[in-house]
């Protein structure tokens, strides 16, 4: 193993891993600009864009326990370190500007791909006219993975 490898894993705790999460969240603007850019670019109306920064705000604390927990458990310490310094680089914060419109975009363009697969696998399965599918009505997207 080497020496650089070996000080990354020493440095890579739960709680190393919890305050370089809140430093991540500090770094990213992720009620007032991220969240609220991306209802934005998904067409979102403007009365739910002007309801949607308060009631963010309101529950900020809930989405940054959840972020930290989320980030904890999926990253190493020098990875979320690592997010850190590129997020607060020039070229980070540029990503972070368009990162809103390019998801929204991405949505919008994979949108119409999805509901041509689900209809053909509700076809194959005899789901056709079923808009809650067994197979699909139950699945939930927590920690980054995908539970069932």
């Amino acid at each position: 193993m080497s020496p650089h490898r070996a000080a990354a894993d020493l440095d890579d705790t739960e709680e190393s891993r919890r305050a370089a999460a809140r430093d991540y969240l500090a770094t990213i603007p992720l009620v007032d600009r991220v969240l609220v850019d991306f209802a934005r670019n998904v067409g979102a109306s403007p009365a739910y864009q002007a309801a949607l920064s308060p009631a963010l705000r309101a529950h900020a604390d809930a989405i940054e326990r959840a972020m930290v927990e989320t980030l904890v458990a999926q990253y190493t310490a020098p990875e979320i370190r690592a997010l850190v310094s590129f997020y607060a680089s020039p070229l980070g914060r540029s990503v972070l500007r368009k990162m809103p419109a390019v998801e929204a975009a991405l949505m919008r363009s994979v949108a119409p791909i999805y509901a041509s697969i689900d209809r053909q696998v509700r076809a194959a399965e005899g789901h056709a006219g079923d808009r809650r599918a067994p197979e699909t009505s139950n699945i939930r997207f927590t920690g980054g993975r995908t539970d069932v």
